[in-house]
């Protein structure tokens, strides 16, 4: 049997049912590939209202396992845990530690500096109840009490500066040659007679 004979008895097959094929499904039918062309077919054999045992049963062996290992794969994906922080450092590209690692020692050096600056600018909370603080928490305190934060300096995205010497002239970026020069002193060597 042809695949344009497959499709025309699908779409017959389909005929009267809750969701039938119909002609204008014919140009996207032609697109599948044969093995889900295939589960097609066999899933339109299939009564409505059959049990997902019974399904499973109309399928070919070779789908069978494929939905059995989908199935495992699931299960096993929602039985599992998330990560918790320090697994997922374990597991880590060390770029990525490198970068867990230097955030927290910036943010513990805030952290240190605000509560140095706020336990001298307020007298509402003491310096042991400062230090149990989160950083954003005592980040806003300080903006509330209107304390300077300490800056946070980042340089990344600025250029570096390019070092001139005084009178260099190696480096041609920095010193490009001036093609009007370079002319007028061609010109003064040839000498027109």
């Amino acid at each position: 049997m042809t695949r344009e004979e497959r499709i025309t008895a699908l779409i017959a097959g389909t005929t009267g049912k809750a969701d039938p094929y119909t002609e204008a499904d014919r140009p996207a039918l032609r697109t599948l590939s044969d093995a889900r062309f295939c589960t097609l077919e066999t899933l339109a054999e299939v009564p409505r209202g059959s049990t997902e045992e019974e399904i499973l049963e109309s399928l070919p062996e070779g789908m069978r396992t494929l939905v059995a290992k989908g199935k495992e794969a699931t299960a096993e994906g929602a039985s599992k845990e998330p990560m918790s922080e320090e697994e997922f450092l374990r597991v880590a590209p060390q770029s990525i530690r490198t970068l867990v690692a230097e955030k927290k020692a910036a943010d513990e050096a805030t952290r240190v500096a605000l509560v140095r600056t706020l336990s001298t600018a307020q007298q509402e909370y003491t310096k042991d109840e400062l230090e149990k603080m989160e950083l954003k928490d005592l980040s806003r305190l300080a903006r509330a009490v209107k304390v300077d934060q300490p800056p946070t300096i980042d340089f990344s995205g600025l250029g570096a500066p390019r070092s001139l010497a005084a009178g260099s002239t190696e480096d041609v970026f920095a010193n490009p040659p001036d093609p009007y020069a370079l002319a007028i002193a061609a010109g003064k060597k040839t000498v027109v007679q």
